[in-house]
């Protein structure tokens, strides 16, 4: 780029798409959880988009990239924002493009369903349930990410690995960015040109995901005496290929404390790992936690915790959640420092 973008222009090349000027909505828009490192937080809090576009279909992304392109304008895709890496921050400003109005099943056969990008994962899920099926892999970030988001930035599985191994995805369709943007299918081994590259390599506007047969899931706790028996446990646990398994996060038990629901269940100076089973697989399971002189702590409807509001489903204290549950319970700290002092708000006299 060689100077500032042209953004009246751009508006105007943009007309009848839904776009946001307005300061507060850039802000907003051209953050993820970034904050949640102090680092991060440093460098990119400032970075903020000069646009914000909301396409409803293919044809307005078309349509916005075609623009950008001619124009020189740089986009940054983002889908619910949840990433916590800074990769939905536009740090050249330009224009953040909001994939979250392209939502819907296209089709769902043979094991496979076409979804286009901005769908949000809770409500894909709801529509898979009805069907008897659901998807093999989902993010901590479930109930808020998109699926777009999902298969751009990642997750994994206790059963299926990663998502950019073999067979977790099908197809991925997207646009260049270009002033005559081209649509391109990405199958099999190509899906890796796209997958976990937080859309610089493409615009991704429909995936094809497996999906399998409807679990009642559980949500099992297990604690234990020290951080090395649970991690033994995990690593015994996530190999045992006849247990029915979606997750397996282990946590030591400085952690422990943090994680809200487990309080009056993980006794204090306890490690737990945190698992969602197959009903099926309970006895097995439970056999395996004692033969690690473990113990079970917890054991809840997985879909019970995921739909009620007031309940946090295990998957929300894995992954980078963790670091949302230290946070929302001591918010002065800082996970790779001391802790921060807090500011004081005055609300001023009416």
């Amino acid at each position: 780029m060689t100077g500032a973008p042209d953004i009246r222009a751009l508006v105007r090349a943009l007309d009848g798409i839904a776009l946001a000027l307005d300061l507060p909505t850039r802000r907003r828009k051209s953050r993820d959880f970034f904050w949640y490192s102090p680092i991060l937080r440093e460098r990119l809090d400032a970075a903020c988009a000069d646009l914000i576009a909301s396409p409803a279909d293919t044809g307005e992304v078309r349509r916005v990239l075609s623009a950008c392109a001619a124009l020189g304008v740089p986009v940054t895709a983002r889908g619910a924002g949840t990433g916590n890496y800074g990769q939905a921050t536009p740090l050249a400003g330009g224009l953040v493009l909001d994939m979250t109005g392209l939502t819907g099943i296209e089709w769902l056969q043979d094991g496979v369903v076409r979804v286009r990008a901005g769908t949000n994962i809770l409500a894909l899920a709801d529509q898979l349930r009805g069907e008897g099926a659901e998807l093999r892999l989902y993010p901590s970030t479930k109930r808020t990410a998109t699926i777009g988001g999902l298969v751009c930035g990642g997750a994994g599985s206790a059963s299926w690995g990663m998502l950019w191994e073999a067979g977790n995805i099908v197809a991925i369709d997207l646009l260049t960015m270009e002033p005559e943007p081209r649509p391109v299918t990405l199958r099999g081994e190509r899906c890796r040109l796209a997958s976990r590259c937080f859309g610089t390599t493409g615009i991704v506007t429909a995936v094809e995901l497996p999906v399998q047969p409807l679990v009642a899931w559980r949500d099992v706790v297990a604690a234990f005496d020290t951080l090395a028996a649970a991690a033994r446990f995990g690593r015994a646990f996530t190999a045992a290929q006849g247990i029915g398994k979606a997750l397996c996060s282990v946590s030591e038990a400085a952690i422990v404390p943090y994680l809200e629901p487990l309080q009056g269940r993980v006794a204090a100076g306890d490690a737990a790992a945190l698992l969602m089973m197959a009903p099926h697989s309970m006895d097995a399971t439970a056999d395996l936690v004692r033969r690690h002189d473990g113990r079970i702590a917890s054991d809840e409807d997985a879909l019970d915790n995921e739909r009620d509001p007031e309940r946090t489903p295990l998957y929300e204290m894995s992954y980078n959640h963790t670091t949302r549950n230290v946070l929302k319970r001591d918010r002065g700290r800082s996970i790779t420092g001391p802790a921060r002092p807090r500011r004081r708000h005055v609300r001023p006299h009416r």
